[in-house]
């Protein structure tokens, strides 16, 4: 299964985006993030929910990540079993922006990329990502493990490789692999010590504003 975003045929070429995250006009109606609307069949799943089906899904799921992927979008991709992106020095791929900017507006990430940020890369960066709404790039991405791949790289058949090619690809090989080692839910924070991560909150700490 590929998750895209904007459609075969724009993921195909990598010009779409995957989500930019939840629209701040619906944020004064009851909550799309951890409550089900609707009953029986139109029963529509929070985001909560939804992120927690697709990381318990037998089957493999590939995010296939262009353009903008923030917010509630970046915590759906990394409910994926495997995210891939364009090359960074392509056209999409220099456009593709990912990051948990909710800080920005004063609320932090509320469909578990608090929990599975942290599970997936480093400790200290994470939490940095998580506390400053920093967005980054396709080559820091993969850098620090949040994507597994680009198109064309790796075992590719060709350079020329499509996003779309490439999902598929890690799909295929998602198949041989049980899913439950791709959940990120199931992880254990690593990468960072008690001493550490008291430092990484005091540094955080000093850059709050003061309450009288």
């Amino acid at each position: 299964v590929i998750l895209t975003g904007g459609g075969v045929t724009a993921a195909a070429s990598g010009g779409t985006n995957f989500s930019a995250g939840a629209d701040i006009k619906e944020f004064a109606q009851p909550s799309s993030v951890t409550s089900t609307t609707g009953e029986g069949e139109d029963a529509i799943p929070s985001l909560v929910e939804l992120c927690t089906l697709v990381e318990s899904s037998p089957k493999p799921i590939v995010a296939a990540i262009s353009g903008v992927c923030l917010g509630g979008g970046l915590e759906l991709a990394l409910s994926c079993h495997y995210r891939v992106c364009p090359p960074a020095q392509s056209a999409f791929g220099s456009r593709t922006k990912m990051g948990l900017p909710e800080v920005n507006i004063g609320l932090i990430p509320g469909a578990g990329g608090t929990q599975r940020l942290p599970r997936l890369c480093e400790l200290g960066w994470s939490l940095k990502a998580i506390t400053t709404g920093r967005m980054v790039g396709v080559a820091e991405a993969f850098r620090v493990g949040l994507i597994d791949a680009t198109a064309g790289s790796g075992t590719a058949s060709s350079p020329h490789e499509s996003l779309m090619e490439c999902a598929a690809r890690w799909a295929r090989y998602g198949e041989i692999m049980p899913t439950t080692g791709r959940m990120l839910s199931r992880r254990q924070v690593t990468g960072g010590s008690k001493a550490e991560l008291n430092a990484i909150c005091d540094r955080i700490a000093k850059k709050l504003p003061k309450v009288e």
